[in-house]
């Protein structure tokens, strides 16, 4: 039996490992249940468990919410059952979990992000060639010069908020060389 709890909605889902079927009512537990299916059809040996998670996140962006929750999944799967997964089988098989959701697969390009982030280091991902390199981050707190990073698959609406903040310190960025003396 799998007992699973989300604590941002505070809704409770259960099912069996031997009767697994992607249900109309299961609507976030259908991706608990896609790695579930995943893993057993990799013949991976996982038994039940009970899972909690809590988290906000941009409800329009639901490929990533979905990369999140089954990586996180099968990293603490991999943990629990002492599966002995390396980092690319994760993400293989987290991409492979899609095979098994109906409405909100994760990207490839999130999966990437997630299993070779490394701090300190920026990933440059290519979506038309899918190849991806990770380099050092150039900006550092101390040099008082930063950077943004925007996903540009969202929808503006979703980012109204970051997107204004980005304005405003445009403006202020603006004005310095106004304020400055001139001589």
């Amino acid at each position: 039996t799998v007992r699973v709890f989300n604590a941002t909605k505070g809704e409770r889902k259960k099912f069996q490992l031997s009767a697994l079927k992607e249900r109309k009512e299961d609507k976030w537990a259908a991706i608990v249940k896609a790695v579930c299916q995943c893993l057993l059809s990799s013949e991976l040996p996982i038994s039940g468990f009970d899972m909690t998670f809590k988290g906000q996140s941009a409800s329009a962006d639901a490929p990533s919410i979905t990369a999140a929750i089954v990586s996180g999944m099968i990293y603490g799967l991999n943990s629990l059952f002492s599966l002995g997964l390396d980092a690319n089988r994760m993400m293989r098989l987290s991409f492979g979990a899609n095979r098994y959701i109906t409405r909100y697969g994760s990207r490839l390009r999130d999966l990437v992000t997630l299993f070779t982030a490394e701090q300190g280091r920026i990933i440059f991902f290519n979506l038309e060639s899918y190849d991806y390199e990770a380099f050092d981050y150039p900006f550092t707190a101390s040099g008082g010069v930063g950077s943004y990073f925007i996903d540009c698959s969202l929808p503006e609406d979703e980012l109204s908020a970051e997107v204004e903040i980005f304005r405003e310190n445009c403006v202020k960025a603006a004005k310095i060389p106004q304020q400055e003396k001139r001589y």
